[in-house]
């Protein structure tokens, strides 16, 4: 089985690190997997991580130019283009397609329609209703019908990607992005967690009863930080 995994990401995130979790999946499944991504400064560790275990790096420039004119000629023909280059030289049986944002990925996940590749397109952020246009809208429900499958990351994720795309919820599967804690947190005992708890307390000079709120994420509104504040 070649697995190919395709994202439009410049940077490494949570959906990047999604990502090559499925890429070590596949690994460890015996697959040959390849991964496909813009090459930039904040890539190249990842490229380097997908390298160590074995997956095969192609460069794909399919970063958005959103907010640019002449989106036809600086963005959409060449990303179906490139898209097309790197199927045609990989021939995967199946391709996994991370999008990060609703509007993201639309050339690839159409090119891989057009050729009718077995696609998983994983909707990573869905932060609520979208409007497409009714041609857009169209293509993205005929791909659809080609050999996709769509995950949505959560029930409200799904919700609001049933909502843009007026597909029927049920139709779409929920798999919830899983975080795996580290082996040395699971070996604590209670005593190690409260001598932590004080070690860390006086680091950040607070009382012993603080309460300690912590969230991991890059600071933007959809993360909902001022809902935890």
């Amino acid at each position: 089985m070649k697995l190919l995994i395709i994202f439009p990401s410049e940077i490494r995130s949570g959906a990047e690190e999604y990502a090559l979790t499925i890429g070590k999946a596949g690994i460890n499944q015996g697959w040959e997997v390849n991964a496909a991504f813009p090459q930039t400064e904040k890539t190249i560790s990842l490229i380097k991580d997908f390298q160590e275990i074995g997956v095969t790096y192609n460069p794909l420039d399919i970063a958005p130019v959103d907010g640019k004119r002449l989106k036809l000629f600086r963005e959409h023909i060449p990303h179906c283009y490139r898209t097309f280059s790197l199927l045609e030289k990989v021939k995967p049986d199946v391709v996994h397609l991370t999008v990060p944002w609703p509007f993201w990925c639309f050339d690839t996940l159409v090119t891989c329609a057009v050729l009718n590749i077995p696609t998983v397109v994983v909707f990573q952020l869905f932060p609520g209703y979208y409007h497409y246009s009714k041609l857009r809208l169209k293509a993205y429900q005929w791909a659809y019908n080609r050999k996709q499958k769509w995950i949505a990351i959560s029930n409200n994720n799904r919700h609001f990607i049933s909502e843009s795309f007026k597909i029927p919820q049920e139709e779409l599967s929920v798999i919830y992005n899983e975080a795996k804690p580290s082996s040395e947190f699971l070996n604590y005992s209670p005593e190690d967690t409260v001598n932590l708890r004080h070690q860390v307390g006086q680091e950040i000079g607070i009382c012993p009863n603080d309460i300690i709120l912590l969230t991991v994420g890059r600071l933007h509104s959809q993360k909902g930080y001022q809902d935890l504040v």
